[in-house]
C-alpha cells in the first residue's frame, strides 16, 4: 500500500517558492559595485517613501567634506572608489570586504527578471540579511556611520534590445 504524501509536504509545494539564497563562495564575482550615499543635508536617500524629484533633489545632496572624508574611509579599508559627487559614492570590493566593512553578511540570490529583448529569465542579486530593503548595507556600528547613510549593492541590468 503507497503512502499518502503528508500534509507538510502538500503545504511547502503549494506555498509561493522563495528565491534560494546561497552564501558560498562560487556565487560571487570578485569584484561587488555598489553605491554609498554620504550623509544628506536634508533626507537620506534610504528614507523609505521618499523619492528624489526636480523640487527635492537638494534634499539628496551631501557637504563636499562629507563626501571627502568618506571616500578616504572608504578607500582606506580597501574599496576601489570608482566615482564619487556630491550625492553619491560608486565603489567595488570583494564580497568579504563588504561583509567586515559593514558587519553583515552578503547572499547570492536567483530572482526573475527580464533581459534583453524582453526575455524572461534569472539573474543573480546580491543581498544582505540584515535589513529588509533589497541589497542596503546598514552603516550603523560601523566606522562609516558618521559618514554613509547606507550602501546600495548594484543590481544587475540588462540593456533593452532595439529592433533596427
Amino acid at each position: 500500500m503507497a503512502e499518502k504524501p503528508s500534509s507538510k509536504r502538500k503545504r511547502s509545494t503549494s506555498a509561493a517558492k522563495k528565491p534560494e539564497r546561497s552564501t558560498s563562495a562560487a556565487d560571487f564575482p570578485d569584484r561587488i559595485f555598489g553605491i554609498a550615499s554620504p550623509q544628506s543635508i536634508g533626507a537620506s536617500l534610504f528614507t523609505p517613501g521618499v523619492l528624489p524629484e526636480a523640487s527635492t533633489v537638494g534634499n539628496f545632496v551631501s557637504d563636499p567634506g562629507q563626501v571627502e572624508r568618506a571616500v578616504h574611509l572608504l578607500a582606506d579599508a580597501g574599496f576601489e572608489v570608482l566615482q564619487a559627487n556630491e550625492m553619491m559614492i560608486n565603489i567595488a570590493g570583494p564580497r568579504d570586504l563588504y561583509e567586515s566593512a559593514f558587519g553583515t553578511t552578503l547572499v547570492a540570490e536567483e530572482r526573475p527578471t527580464r533581459k534583453s529583448g524582453q526575455i524572461e529569465d534569472t539573474a543573480t542579486f546580491f543581498d544582505t540579511t540584515d535589513t529588509d530593503v533589497s541589497g542596503l548595507c546598514n552603516t550603523s556600528g560601523t566606522r562609516f556611520e558618521d559618514v554613509l547613510e547606507g550602501v546600495a549593492i548594484e543590481e544587475p541590468a540588462y540593456p533593452a534590445a532595439v529592433k533596427a
